[in-house]
């Protein structure tokens, strides 16, 4: 009797293991095919959405996201940008403080430059972003941010009801396999959460 519950107590296991990583199998294809998804449309402003600064730079990543809205602007694709980001927990400037220095510096002019400095998370940088959209009576936008964010990015944009398009960078620090799995697998489990509504 004891062997038979633990042959069944193991065929268990088996099998919400097998079911787990089919759903980050599934989940995972799901985040990589629609991250060249890009929007060829013309909007009233780019959301460029924070990531990690270096001192008063901006790091690798949210280099790659800046240079993006800097080709938007240049384009004519995009009238303004808004920067998103707050402090880190080592103090120092805002991510969209530093973002707004890097793109003037680039040759966007700083009054077409809007600063959201409060957020730490993606859904709080879109969640402001679009408080900024509302009070200066923009209306469509742009989302900017890496190919393999752009999934969970503009499903939080449709939950927030904004009127928004996915831009993925055109280029991106993540560029070694490696890098680019670790980041997949990361943003299945973030993505796992926004889902199950325990993360943003």
């Amino acid at each position: 009797m004891k062997q038979f519950l633990r042959r069944k107590w193991v065929r268990w296991v088996l099998g919400v293991v097998a079911a787990l990583l089919v759903a980050f199998v599934g989940t995972a294809v799901l985040i990589w095919t629609s991250a060249g998804s890009s929007s060829g449309s013309k909007s009233d402003v780019a959301i460029v959405l924070g990531a990690a600064v270096w001192g008063e730079e901006p790091s690798p990543v949210f280099e790659g996201r800046l240079d993006e809205a800097v080709r938007l602007v240049a384009s004519g694709m995009a009238d303004q940008v808004i920067v998103t980001g707050g402090v880190g927990a080592k103090g120092g400037l805002s991510e969209a403080e530093v973002g707004k220095r890097y793109l003037v510096s680039k040759g966007v002019p700083p009054e077409v430059i809007l600063e959201e400095n409060r957020s730490r998370r993606t859904f709080d940088n879109l969640k402001n972003a679009k408080e900024i959209i509302e009070r200066e009576r923009l209306m469509s936008c742009l989302v900017v941010s890496d190919p393999l964010h752009m999934h969970r990015a503009m499903g939080m944009a449709r939950k927030l009801g904004m009127d928004a398009e996915a831009r993925p960078t055109s280029s991106s620090a993540y560029r070694g396999l490696g890098s680019r799995l670790k980041f997949l697998a990361r943003e299945v489990w973030f993505l796992w959460g926004f889902w199950l509504g325990g993360g943003r």
